[in-house]
Protein backbone atom coordinates (compact mmCIF):
# COMPACT_ATOMS: atom_id res chain seq x y z
CA UNK A 1 0.00 0.00 0.00
CA UNK A 2 2.70 2.24 0.95
CA UNK A 3 4.87 1.33 -2.30
CA UNK A 4 1.67 2.05 -4.54
CA UNK A 5 1.52 5.80 -2.73
CA UNK A 6 5.17 6.67 -3.26
CA UNK A 7 5.23 5.15 -6.91
CA UNK A 8 1.88 7.51 -7.69
CA UNK A 9 3.23 10.29 -5.59
CA UNK A 10 6.70 9.38 -7.70
CA UNK A 11 4.75 9.95 -11.05
CA UNK A 12 2.90 12.99 -10.07
CA UNK A 13 6.24 14.72 -9.45
CA UNK A 14 7.97 13.44 -12.37
CA UNK A 15 4.98 14.82 -14.49
CA UNK A 16 4.60 18.18 -13.48
CA UNK A 17 8.19 18.50 -13.83
CA UNK A 18 7.73 17.64 -17.24
CA UNK A 19 4.85 19.92 -17.90
CA UNK A 20 6.49 22.78 -16.13
CA UNK A 21 9.51 22.47 -17.80
CA UNK A 22 7.82 22.54 -21.28
CA UNK A 23 6.24 25.65 -20.63
CA UNK A 24 9.84 27.41 -19.86
CA UNK A 25 11.71 26.63 -23.02
CA UNK A 26 10.46 29.36 -25.13
CA UNK A 27 12.47 30.15 -28.33
CA UNK A 28 11.86 33.46 -29.70
CA UNK A 29 14.14 34.71 -32.82
CA UNK A 30 15.12 37.85 -31.25
CA UNK A 31 17.43 39.63 -33.96
CA UNK A 32 17.85 43.30 -35.21
CA UNK A 33 15.95 46.20 -33.60
CA UNK A 34 13.42 48.91 -33.85
CA UNK A 35 13.79 52.76 -33.56
CA UNK A 36 12.13 56.03 -33.69
CA UNK A 37 13.52 58.90 -35.91
CA UNK A 38 11.75 62.27 -37.43
CA UNK A 39 11.05 62.19 -41.06
CA UNK A 40 12.45 64.82 -43.34
CA UNK A 41 8.39 66.42 -43.36
CA UNK A 42 8.97 66.13 -39.27
CA UNK A 43 7.20 63.17 -39.19
CA UNK A 44 7.40 60.70 -36.24
CA UNK A 45 8.80 57.43 -38.30
CA UNK A 46 9.51 53.30 -36.99
CA UNK A 47 12.74 52.67 -38.37
CA UNK A 48 13.75 48.71 -38.98
CA UNK A 49 17.05 46.76 -38.83
CA UNK A 50 15.64 43.53 -39.15
CA UNK A 51 19.23 41.61 -39.80
CA UNK A 52 17.92 39.15 -42.16
CA UNK A 53 14.60 38.50 -39.91
CA UNK A 54 11.56 38.88 -42.60
CA UNK A 55 9.72 41.21 -40.61
CA UNK A 56 5.84 41.53 -41.86
CA UNK A 57 4.17 43.40 -38.72
CA UNK A 58 4.74 46.90 -37.36
CA UNK A 59 2.93 48.16 -34.68
CA UNK A 60 2.83 51.57 -32.42
CA UNK A 61 1.44 50.83 -29.14
CA UNK A 62 0.75 53.10 -25.88
CA UNK A 63 1.25 51.90 -22.10
CA UNK A 64 -0.57 49.93 -20.61
CA UNK A 65 -4.00 51.15 -19.65
CA UNK A 66 -6.23 49.96 -17.07
CA UNK A 67 -9.84 48.80 -18.12
CA UNK A 68 -10.96 47.53 -14.70
CA UNK A 69 -10.98 43.75 -15.81
CA UNK A 70 -7.65 44.03 -17.12
CA UNK A 71 -5.51 46.30 -18.74
CA UNK A 72 -3.73 46.56 -22.57
CA UNK A 73 -2.27 48.67 -24.41
CA UNK A 74 -3.88 50.87 -26.94
CA UNK A 75 -2.51 50.25 -30.21
CA UNK A 76 -2.29 53.38 -32.58
CA UNK A 77 -1.34 51.60 -35.52
CA UNK A 78 -0.60 47.79 -36.95
CA UNK A 79 0.20 47.24 -39.77
CA UNK A 80 1.01 44.07 -41.84
CA UNK A 81 2.48 43.23 -45.40
CA UNK A 82 2.49 40.77 -47.61
CA UNK A 83 6.18 40.10 -48.23
CA UNK A 84 8.61 39.80 -45.21
CA UNK A 85 11.71 42.78 -45.51
CA UNK A 86 14.76 41.18 -43.93
CA UNK A 87 16.96 44.42 -44.63
CA UNK A 88 16.74 48.03 -43.15
CA UNK A 89 13.11 49.69 -43.88
CA UNK A 90 11.08 52.80 -42.16
CA UNK A 91 7.63 53.14 -41.52
CA UNK A 92 6.62 57.00 -41.78
CA UNK A 93 3.42 57.00 -38.87
CA UNK A 94 1.49 59.46 -41.17
CA UNK A 95 2.16 58.42 -44.69
CA UNK A 96 2.64 54.79 -44.63
CA UNK A 97 3.36 53.37 -48.04
CA UNK A 98 1.53 51.00 -49.90
CA UNK A 99 3.27 47.53 -49.27
CA UNK A 100 1.71 47.57 -45.98
CA UNK A 101 -2.04 47.21 -45.27
CA UNK A 102 -3.33 49.20 -42.36
CA UNK A 103 -5.01 47.13 -39.59
CA UNK A 104 -5.86 49.64 -37.14
CA UNK A 105 -5.10 52.88 -36.74
CA UNK A 106 -5.94 55.51 -34.20
CA UNK A 107 -5.00 59.55 -33.39
CA UNK A 108 -1.82 59.82 -31.45
CA UNK A 109 -1.95 62.00 -28.43
CA UNK A 110 0.09 65.40 -28.77
CA UNK A 111 1.06 65.23 -25.20
CA UNK A 112 4.96 65.11 -25.57
CA UNK A 113 4.92 63.12 -21.85
CA UNK A 114 3.12 60.77 -23.82
CA UNK A 115 4.64 57.22 -23.82
CA UNK A 116 4.85 55.76 -27.45
CA UNK A 117 6.24 51.74 -28.08
CA UNK A 118 7.37 50.41 -31.40
CA UNK A 119 7.68 46.91 -32.00
CA UNK A 120 7.88 44.37 -35.24
CA UNK A 121 7.01 40.58 -35.36
CA UNK A 122 7.22 37.71 -38.17
CA UNK A 123 3.81 36.55 -38.46
CA UNK A 124 3.03 32.77 -37.54
CA UNK A 125 6.66 32.25 -36.13
CA UNK A 126 8.32 33.51 -32.73
CA UNK A 127 10.45 35.92 -33.67
CA UNK A 128 10.91 39.79 -33.78
CA UNK A 129 13.72 42.56 -33.67
CA UNK A 130 14.28 43.83 -30.37
CA UNK A 131 11.10 47.42 -29.40
CA UNK A 132 11.73 50.72 -28.85
CA UNK A 133 9.98 53.09 -26.51
CA UNK A 134 10.52 56.69 -26.06
CA UNK A 135 8.20 59.38 -25.25
CA UNK A 136 6.69 61.48 -28.02
CA UNK A 137 8.91 65.41 -26.51
CA UNK A 138 11.96 63.29 -26.67
CA UNK A 139 10.97 61.71 -30.54
CA UNK A 140 10.54 65.16 -31.46
CA UNK A 141 13.54 66.40 -30.23
CA UNK A 142 15.49 64.32 -32.26
CA UNK A 143 18.31 65.72 -34.51
CA UNK A 144 19.01 65.10 -37.81
CA UNK A 145 21.10 61.89 -38.25
CA UNK A 146 19.91 60.33 -34.45
CA UNK A 147 17.41 57.56 -33.58
CA UNK A 148 16.31 56.55 -30.29
CA UNK A 149 16.57 52.74 -29.40
CA UNK A 150 16.21 50.33 -26.75
CA UNK A 151 13.35 50.84 -23.86
CA UNK A 152 15.45 53.24 -22.16
CA UNK A 153 15.63 55.85 -24.92
CA UNK A 154 19.10 55.56 -26.08
CA UNK A 155 19.97 58.39 -28.77
CA UNK A 156 22.61 56.63 -31.54
CA UNK A 157 23.71 57.86 -34.76
CA UNK A 158 21.79 56.31 -37.57
CA UNK A 159 25.30 54.57 -38.78
CA UNK A 160 25.26 52.60 -35.54
CA UNK A 161 21.69 51.82 -35.81
CA UNK A 162 22.43 50.21 -39.11
CA UNK A 163 24.37 47.34 -38.00
CA UNK A 164 23.23 43.93 -36.58
CA UNK A 165 26.48 42.95 -34.51
CA UNK A 166 25.55 45.02 -31.92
Amino acid sequence: MISRFFLALGCAYLSAGVLVGCGNNIQTDLRGHTAFSLSEAGDISVLVQPCGLPIDQVYVVGPLEDRGDYSENPVYLSLTSQQGHPDLFSVDLEHVEEDWQIESQYEIPDDPNHLLIAGTRVQGEDAEASQVSATIGDIQQLQPGMVIITSDSKVVPMDEFKQCSR
